[in-house]
C-alpha cells in the first residue's frame, strides 16, 4: 500500500488546483466581459410626452427602455439629460433615479423634467409652434459587479407638439349690434398637437394697431389631442376702435394650467 501523502502536501496540491480554477474563471470572465457589455443597449425608441403639473409648469416626461442581454448585471444606472430648443438654448435638465438591470432583463430610465411658461417667456413659442427638441445624456453605472462604466449619447431628438399649434385670430369689420353697441366677429382657430387636452377658458383682448385696447371676451375650449378647433364669437368693442391689423393677446386657464399665449397679429 502506498503511504499517504503528508497533509501539507495535500493542502498545497489543493491550493494549486484552486489557483488554476480561479485563473480559468478569471480568464473566462475577462474574455466574456466585452461581449456581454456590448449586449447592453436600448430596447426600443424613447417614449416622451408632456404632463401638466400646475400653474404655468409642465413636465417633459421621457422613458428610455433598456435591455441587458449579457451575462452580468448593470447596477445603479442613472442618467443626466439636457434638452435644448432648435437654437441650442437649454430648456430643461434633470437626473433620473438609479435603476438596476439584471442579466437578461429589461428596465427603463424615467425622467420628468419641468419647465414653465410663466409670463411671455422665451419658451412661449412652444405653445403655438410644433418643432423638434434636441437632447444629450450622460450616465454612470457599475457593470459586472466591479467595473464603473460611463454612457454618453448625443443628438437625441424629441418631436414637440404645441397645444395651440397654428394659432390664428381673425376679426371681421366692426358693425352695430341690435342693442346699439359696436361689435366685431372674432374667430380663433388652432390644433391641439400636444399630448394633453386643451380644456379651459381663454380670456383674450383685441388691440388696435396703435396698441389701444378695443375689446375683450372669453372662449370656452374643449379640444382633445390631435383635434382642430375653430370658435367664433361676437366681441364688444369701443366705439371707433378697429382691431383689424392689430394684436390678439390671451391667457389660457384650466384646473391644471394657467399661462399667457404669445401675442398674435390680427390680419388687416
Amino acid at each position: 500500500m502506498n503511504p499517504q501523502r503528508p497533509l501539507i502536501a495535500r493542502i498545497a496540491r489543493g491550493l494549486e488546483w484552486g489557483a488554476v480554477l480561479f485563473t480559468v474563471a478569471l480568464l473566462v470572465f475577462v474574455a466574456t466581459l466585452p461581449f456581454s457589455a456590448a449586449r447592453v443597449g436600448f430596447a426600443g425608441s424613447p417614449v416622451h410626452g408632456v404632463a401638466p403639473v400646475g400653474g404655468s409648469t409642465v413636465d417633459l416626461t421621457l422613458s428610455f427602455p433598456l435591455k441587458d442581454q449579457g451575462a452580468y448585471p448593470l447596477d445603479g444606472l442613472s442618467v443626466h439629460l439636457w434638452v435644448r430648443d432648435p437654437d441650442g438654448a437649454l430648456i430643461t435638465q434633470g437626473l433620473s433615479p438609479p435603476v438596476t438591470i439584471p442579466s437578461g432583463g429589461v428596465s427603463s430610465i424615467h425622467l420628468a423634467l419641468p419647465f414653465s411658461f410663466a409670463n411671455v417667456s422665451a419658451l412661449s413659442f412652444l405653445l403655438v409652434n410644433d418643432t423638434v427638441l434636441s437632447g444629450s445624456l450622460s450616465g454612470n453605472a457599475t457593470y459586472a459587479y466591479f467595473f464603473p462604466v460611463q454612457v454618453q449619447v448625443e443628438n437625441l431628438t424629441f418631436p414637440w407638439g404645441a397645444p395651440f399649434s397654428h394659432l390664428a385670430a381673425t376679426v371681421g369689420a366692426p358693425r352695430v349690434a341690435p342693442n346699439g353697441s359696436a361689435v366685431v366677429p372674432f374667430t380663433l382657430s388652432f390644433q391641439d398637437n400636444a399630448t394633453f387636452p386643451v380644456v379651459g377658458t381663454l380670456s383674450f383682448r383685441l388691440l388696435a394697431p396703435s396698441g389701444t385696447p378695443c375689446g375683450s371676451s372669453d372662449l370656452s375650449l374643449d379640444v382633445i389631442p390631435g383635434q382642430s378647433d375653430r370658435s367664433t364669437t361676437q366681441v364688444p368693442v369701443s366705439s371707433g376702435c378697429d382691431p383689424l391689423g392689430g394684436t390678439f393677446t390671451g391667457t389660457f386657464s384650466s384646473y391644471t394650467l394657467d399661462f399667457p399665449l404669445p401675442p398674435q397679429r390680427i390680419p388687416p
